[in-house]
């Protein structure tokens, strides 16, 4: 799995041409690729707090993302999972892309809705998954 405790550069962040989002490119954190929705030009304040919530518990969300998939898709072997990109595009959701090593052109995507208990943190829930041929 990753490192526990990497920071995050969110001085990097970066808005992508044309497609409405702001980034930070896998090479600077974790090999993930980190995705905010945008507001009129800057990272829209809502989801850029929650990323960073998120990512402040990387490795819990992670976790959970891959015990997903694992319990759900059995073609696999448990091991070789690997999010790879976090994206924060809606409020409350959260949506990882995710690979395995055996699925050499798959692509998996897993929703999850988020929920705030009595101001706790923010607990995600997968939803659903997908997959595409790359």
């Amino acid at each position: 799995m990753e490192p526990a405790n990497q920071r995050v550069p969110w001085e990097d962040i970066r808005l992508l041409e044309g497609e409405n989002v702001w980034h930070i490119p896998s090479t600077a954190y974790r090999s993930w690729e980190l995705v905010v929705g945008d507001e009129e030009g800057t990272p829209n304040d809502y989801l850029l707090t929650q990323a960073k919530e998120v990512c402040a518990e990387a490795a819990r969300h992670c976790e959970t993302i891959v015990f997903y998939l694992r319990e759900y898709v059995t073609r696999f072997s448990p091991e070789g999972w690997s999010v790879d990109a976090l994206r924060f595009e809606t409020p409350n959701s959260l949506i990882a892309d995710v690979s395995h090593s055996d699925d050499t052109y798959g692509l998996w995507t897993v929703f999850m809705d988020g929920s705030r208990f009595n101001g706790e943190a923010m607990n995600y829930r997968p939803t659903k998954f997908t997959r595409i041929q790359d």
